[in-house]
């Protein structure tokens, strides 16, 4: 119990320590149309029906979410003008009725106008959730021309005795994984889809021997059936990766299982704790680590609808999240989140606290999850009562900036093409920025399909900090405008957008320009410094408008500023830095002033700018050899030399080394005479005097 304690209060610790939210992550939410529980109802008219999703897509982008899940397959139906499987009843309120418009090209289009993916979410087997229904089926139905590849799934009502009788597709049946790959390729041609996404129903439990004939009849060398149903699956899988990729290998697919894949022995728990819970591998027959080590699909996204404080199937949210993560998988793995029981009303709801807990958990405990999935919509809009404080919560915190959707660098790596003339203007106060799109490509892979824009309040932006990930648009956007920050309020502002690519490869950035101000012009420094026996005064623009030249002012100690320095401004208006330097080659010994004041060319005058700098006087040293030239001695002088010793070297012009002498410089005198033991023979030396500081060499002619 005490191991047990202690681990509960470090992982209370740890979900509270996030800091910075990642550049890169998966934000998804579910979009149910099943018994239109998010969206739509069958009685509205289209525009009704059109400006309700658009609300739905704009508070979802607005919470943070950067990738839609929507359902366009609930019960072997569409939500898409299809030749193999009939309309849905619920855009009409009749099975298989024509609803006049296409829901699914709408989704798209919208989902990318707001710089979102989208994934077809299909649920592949379930025919109808009770038999009666199918009466009322289209006549091209599945589960009616078909009936033979129906399976059926059975619970009891406790409290009226009634049995509804689920149906769904024998996924034992050839045809049956033909007929699905053929709704995913119709799915996949026709429609700019991001994804293909499945969700956890498989087989359903309570199978019994409703396919012990086609195990009998088609065992494909298997002995236990079980083994055979798990195969079963994964062919379909397969077959579909396979269908996918071969059709437009940009498109994602990935699978959200039920929370266990199997039951486990949590590591380092005492006493020992292991989870019971219904495990996907041996009740849906879903082998989804297979399909992940094998690179079936290329993301998982287990639905781990737990809290922290689970105690049926010791399911606690950090014991099934943490052995996910454990898998350390090749391709991506992201979480669902039970966002729907949020203050729910049920026994088992969540606290306002436990989805943002748990996001922060995944952050700081699960690095290699790479984001959250919520379910559903309708919970995880701001607009719901229930989960209206934890989302706006989420959005103002864990969300409050955007995420660019983790790169899938298996499908591709290469980074598109850049964006380039990012140019600033000011509009209404705002900065907006516009900028030339890359060259068009018949390169799917390297097509841009997004936009990142980034804002520093510096030059030199940091682009892998998402601090400064201001926005995500659509290729089609070639204009922002920053309604988020005021220009030319004391605070400057730096731009630069990169372009992103279909698997989100981002492409090195724009060129960076500063933000679009009323001043004329935007000082960006102004500074002086030493400069041997001068000072360099140094300053730069990043916006010039109708300037006229700068007067550049200096002052000592009395603070009497005197003329320095005239220069011209651009002689055209500028959205470019711009560097401007002089020089004081006489200044004061002690603090220098200097003042710069700008301008303009109808006369008006900037706020001046002062810096300064301490110049201590520098003592020059000077020293001469005499006399030169000279028959034999060999005498130098010093004048203001501060060192202690003074070194010599005499060398002849073969560079050979005549003499060395060391003299003492403390003695007060400034002449020093080499102790030479011979005559020089005739010609050209040089005399080197040096100390740490200070060198110089002097030539001398010895006739």
């Amino acid at each position: 119990m005490r191991k047990i304690l202690l681990f509960s209060a470090i992982f209370l610790l740890q979900i509270t320590a996030f800091s910075q939210n990642p550049k890169r992550e998966v934000r998804a939410a579910w979009i149910t149309t099943h018994l239109s529980l998010d969206w739509p109802a069958p009685a509205d008219a289209i525009a009704t029906k059109q400006t309700k999703l658009l609300a739905i897509l704009d508070n979802l982008k607005g919470l943070g979410i950067n990738t839609i899940y929507f359902q366009v397959r609930s019960v072997a139906d569409a939500f898409y003008p299809s030749t193999i499987v009939p309309w849905s009843n619920r855009l009409t309120g009749t099975y298989g009725a024509e609803p006049g418009w296409d829901p699914l090209a709408f989704a798209v289009n919208a989902c990318h106008e707001r710089g979102m993916e989208i994934h077809a979410w299909l649920n592949p087997y379930r025919a109808a959730t009770d038999e009666p229904l199918i009466n009322s089926y289209s006549a091209t139905h599945k589960a009616k021309t078909n009936p033979e590849w129906l399976l059926e799934y059975a619970t009891t009502n406790a409290s009226t005795g009634y049995v509804t009788r689920l149906k769904y597709f024998n996924p034992a049946l050839a045809a049956v994984r033909n007929h699905i790959n053929d709704v995913v390729s119709e799915l996949v041609s026709n429609y700019d889809l991001d994804g293909i996404h499945f969700d956890d129903y498989f087989y359903y439990s309570g199978i019994g021997t409703q396919d012990a004939s086609n195990f009998s009849s088609d065992p494909r060398g298997f002995s236990n059936i079980n083994d055979w149903r798990r195969d079963n699956v994964t062919l379909l899988i397969q077959q579909l990766s396979t269908s996918i990729k071969t059709l437009k290998p940009w498109v994602k697919f990935g699978i959200s299982p039920s929370g266990i894949y199997r039951n486990f022995t949590v590591p380092g728990s005492s006493p020992s704790v292991t989870t019971t819970g219904s495990e996907h591998y041996t009740t849906q027959y879903a082998d989804t680590k297979k399909w992940m080590e094998e690179s079936l699909i290329d993301y998982l996204a287990p639905q781990v609808y737990w809290a922290f404080s689970q105690v049926s199937g010791n399911a606690k949210f950090n014991y099934v999240t943490d052995y996910w993560n454990r898998q350390n998988f090749a391709r991506h793995l992201i979480i669902g989140l039970a966002t729907y029981r949020t203050n729910d009303g049920t026994g088992s709801q969540y606290t306002a606290d436990e989805i943002k807990n748990q996001l922060n958990y995944l952050r700081a405990n699960t690095p290699n999850v790479l984001g959250a999935a919520h379910f559903r919509a309708a919970h995880t809009i701001i607009s719901s009562t229930a989960t209206k404080p934890t989302m706006e919560y989420v959005r103002d915190n864990q969300y409050s900036t955007p995420a660019i959707i983790p790169a899938m660098t298996w499908i591709d790596a290469v980074a598109p093409a850049e964006p380039t003339n990012l140019t600033p203007s000011l509009v209404a106060g705002k900065t907006q920025l516009t900028w030339t799109a890359p060259a068009s490509t018949t390169d799917e892979l390297q097509k841009v399909v997004r936009y990142a824009v980034y804002r520093a309040t510096t030059p030199t932006i940091d682009y892998n900090s998402s601090a400064n990930l201001i926005a995500i648009l659509p290729s089609t956007a070639v204009t922002y405008t920053d309604n988020a920050v005021t220009p030319g309020t004391g605070t400057s502002y730096y731009y630069a957008v990169a372009s992103l690519d279909r698997m989100s490869n981002e492409s090195i950035a724009s060129n960076v320009v500063p933000d679009a101000v009323t001043l004329p012009v935007k000082l960006i420094n102004f500074a002086a410094k030493k400069d041997n026996n001068r000072v360099k005064i140094e300053w730069a623009t990043a916006n010039e408008t109708n300037s006229d030249y700068f007067l550049v002012e200096k002052a000592g100690a009395d603070g009497v500023f005197s003329y320095l320095d005239k220069q011209n401004s651009s002689s055209q208006n500028s959205t470019t830095v711009k560097n401007y330097v002089t020089f004081d080659i006489n200044p004061f010994n002690g603090v220098n002033y200097y003042r710069l004041t700008q301008f303009d060319k109808n006369g008006d005058v900037s706020k001046p700018e002062f810096t300064s700098v301490e110049f201590n006087e520098l003592i020059i040293v000077s020293a001469k050899a005499f006399p030169n030239p000279t028959q034999k001695e060999i005498n130098f002088s010093l004048e203001n030399f501060q060192g202690k010793s003074i070194k010599t070297r005499l060398i002849n012009l073969y560079g050979q080394l005549v003499h060395e002498e060391e003299f003492s410089t403390q003695t007060g005198t400034g002449k020093y005479q080499l102790s030479l033991r011979n005559d020089l023979p005739k010609g050209q030396y040089i005399l080197t005097l040096s100390d740490q500081t200070f060198k110089k060499n002097i030539k001398l002619i010895v006739l």
